[in-house]
């Protein structure tokens, strides 16, 4: 599923005005009635739609099949499982085939313009789950008490330099269906203080461990998945008008 819109993108967006050009059946076009704007916008708006639609019944299908094992994992914010259901696939859908287009259109060569298509796809599959979607909404902080007589059950994994000297946790909280984005937090006493070298000898026979230590994390609650979805699909619609914009500018803009 994370593959449908870059594929369209390929195979459908970056071939759609390179392929007319190539074989230059796009002067034939111009030279009747048909306004050059017309054309491109009846071309982006046909196939882009398709590309749409196709998208979107196999996200359907998709979320479908995979909605009794998605409640049991409740990793729903996963950025391969995100990508994946929902209505953010045609965004992608739209984002991946406009971006073929105007690869299409500027390059004016099939082959080229699916190469790059493909590597602004895989780009853009990667920097939005990193560099945007933590931020679409403000993280909600708490503080989690730790149990350090549990630590050896697997709730928390204990991270030490070589020296000893410093402690850092990494905590598996429980926040069904949410998304811990904070990354690994320092053990903090009860004023709030990083407690670092405490836990140095927590495994060693007769070691006293500090009381009241808690750890601080920011995490995306459960309910707020369907606000993502909708924000990056239309980060990504957004983008897809802007390129069928710039497309549009470009043929006009060009007379040759």
């Amino acid at each position: 599923m994370i593959a449908v819109p870059g594929l369209l993108g390929v195979f459908w967006g970056a071939p759609l005005i390179a392929r007319e050009v190539e074989a230059g059946t796009h002067r034939l076009v111009w030279n009747q009635s048909v306004t050059r704007t017309r054309w491109l916008a009846v071309k982006l708006a046909t196939v882009g739609l398709a590309a749409v639609a196709v998208t979107g019944l196999l996200s359907l299908l998709v979320t479908w099949w995979a909605g009794p094992l998605d409640q049991v994992a409740m990793d729903r914010f996963s950025p391969l499982l995100f990508s994946a259901r929902g209505i953010a696939p045609l965004g992608y859908a739209a984002f991946a085939f406009t971006v073929g287009a105007c690869a299409g259109l500027l390059i004016r060569r099939t082959v080229p313009a699916m190469a790059v298509t493909l590597a602004v796809f895989a780009a853009v599959q990667i920097l939005l789950p990193v560099a945007v979607r933590p931020y679409l909404q403000e993280p909600v902080h708490t503080d989690v008490a730790l149990d350090l007589s549990e630590s050896t059950s697997g709730r928390y994994t204990l991270l030490r330099s070589g020296s000893g000297a410093e402690a850092r946790v990494d905590v598996e909280v429980s926040r069904p269906g949410g998304w811990v984005v904070s990354g690994a937090s320092p053990v903090l006493d009860r004023a709030g203080r990083d407690t670092g070298r405490s836990l140095a000898c927590a495994e060693a026979a007769g070691c006293t461990v500090p009381t009241d230590l808690h750890t601080r994390i920011a995490y995306q609650p459960a309910d707020r998945y369907w606000a993502f979805q909708w924000s990056e699909t239309a980060i990504c619609l957004a983008l897809a008008g802007l390129m069928g914009g710039f497309c549009v500018w470009w043929l006009r803009r060009r007379r040759s």
